[in-house]
C-alpha cells in the first residue's frame, strides 16, 4: 500500500477554509452548502463599499441633470443645488455610531 503524504494531497480551498472556519455553523453541510454560504458572505462584504459607490454617482448624476438633492449633515438636512450652494431644510437629531451587530432601541 502506498504511504500518503500530506503535502502530496491537493485539497480544495473551500474544503479547507470549511476545516478552518471558525463559524461553527457550516457543521453538517455539505460542500456545496458551504461554497454557497461562502459565496453568499463573500457578496455581502462587498454590498457596503459598492452602495456607497453607486450612491454617490447617482447624487452626481442628478446635480449634474440641473436637480437639486437633499443631504445630511451634522444633525442638519441641506438642498444641495448644481451650482454648490446649500440651503438649510431642517434640524434633525445627530447620528450616532453603532457598533455592527449590535441593537439599538429607536423612540
Amino acid at each position: 500500500m502506498p504511504i500518503l503524504h500530506a503535502e502530496s494531497l491537493i485539497i480544495s480551498p473551500v474544503v479547507a477554509l470549511a476545516k478552518m472556519a471558525p463559524y461553527d455553523g457550516y457543521k453538517g453541510l455539505t460542500i456545496n452548502q458551504i461554497t454557497q454560504e461562502l459565496e453568499i458572505e463573500k457578496l455581502e462584504r462587498q454590498f457596503p463599499p459598492a452602495s456607497g459607490v453607486v450612491f454617490a454617482e447617482a447624487r452626481l448624476q442628478v446635480l449634474a441633470s440641473g436637480q437639486s438633492v437633499l443631504q445630511s449633515e451634522d444633525g442638519s438636512i441641506f438642498e444641495v443645488f448644481p451650482d454648490g450652494h446649500r440651503h438649510l431644510v431642517k434640524i434633525v437629531e445627530p447620528p450616532i455610531s453603532v457598533t455592527i451587530g449590535s441593537k439599538v432601541k429607536l423612540l
